[in-house]
């Protein structure tokens, strides 16, 4: 859950941080190769909880002090944008190839369309809901502490799509936005059809943190090291991850190539759809909440302490 409430007028502080004297690190992927990491030195030490790009030139990390980190060098240097004001922690972003959007708790919203200027957008009438997660596709969704918002318009308005009095929602992804599902407490799942939304057996009771697909292949994550998969047929099974440490978040580029991150710098890799998950050495103890990439040899990690971890080359 999340606290403090924002929109307020943003004026925001400028720190380029440059990258040089970074340490690789490389670990085996269960015998599948080798993933190279480099720990970049990061514009913060604040935990950073998402992370998003819309190419590999253009990243956006996004975390508590109110920072929005921002790379168009491919990581090799970020600049920290620090929102003044009581704004709270930003927890997810998204966006398209020209507008970046961050949400937070309060009811954040945020969004840039040139990479620099962020400017609050107005949340939908008494919702003042943390905003955990955001997908961006051809409409716009946003999983809240007790709501899902939605903008059909790219962000122009925003609406209150559903409310639950009950349990809170941390996860959101699509394939559009009549094939959607969003994910939390208690194992929920619910998905829309682009009209109606339809409660989906997990088949768990652990809250689920973060999800993530592609046609055909589905993958929720939660705590006690839950992983579930689903065909897209609404019919979720339990795979075997082999840990008991909270899973954050799930990305990937194809159902045979999948990545997790977690709690304690845990990192799996699944080449066969979630069969088998092959845990990677990422040599940090600190939690991991966000990956993305644009290639596995264009992968990043974020989590506490301001840690971004960046692949170096190598991939499955």
């Amino acid at each position: 859950m999340r606290l403090e409430r924002p929109l307020m007028p943003i004026a925001l502080s400028l720190i380029a941080i440059g990258c040089g004297g970074n340490t690789p690190k490389t670990s085996p992927d269960g015998g599948s190769g080798a993933i190279s990491f480099v720990a970049l030195s990061g514009p913060t030490t604040e935990t950073l909880y998402g992370i998003w790009g819309s190419d590999p030139g253009d990243v956006f990390a996004v975390g508590a002090g109110r920072v929005i980190a921002h790379t168009q060098s491919s990581g090799e240097s970020f600049s920290a944008q620090i929102l003044d004001g009581n704004a709270g922690r930003f927890l997810g972003v998204a966006g398209s190839s020209t507008s970046a959007f961050v949400v937070g708790e309060a009811a954040t919203i945020l969004r840039s369309d040139d990479g620099m200027t962020f400017t609050a957008e107005t949340a939908p009438p008494g919702n003042s809901d943390d905003f955990d997660a955001i997908w961006s596709g051809d409409q716009l969704f946003v999983a809240g502490s007790r709501s899902i918002v939605r903008s059909p318009d790219g962000g122009t308005t925003w609406t209150t799509e559903k409310e639950n009095s009950e349990s809170a929602f941390f996860g959101v992804w699509g394939l559009s936005s009549s094939d959607l599902d969003v994910v939390g407490e208690g194992g929920q799942i619910l998905h829309f059809d682009g009209v109606s939304w339809t409660p989906q057996n997990s088949r768990t009771t652990q809250p689920l943190l973060g999800i993530w697909g592609v046609a055909g292949d589905r993958f929720a994550v939660g705590q006690d090291g839950t992983i579930l998969h689903s065909s897209g047929d609404g019919n979720w099974t339990v795979q075997s991850s082999n840990i008991h440490d909270t899973l954050r978040a799930v990305f990937g580029f194809s159902a045979k190539d999948v990545y997790i991150v977690g709690d304690l710098g845990t990192l799996l890799h699944s080449t066969d759809a979630g069969a088998t998950w092959n845990p990677i050495a990422t040599s940090t103890n600190v939690n991991l909440y966000s990956i993305w990439g644009s290639a596995d040899s264009d992968l990043y990690l974020v989590g506490e302490l301001g840690t971004i971890l960046h692949t170096g080359g190598g991939g499955s």
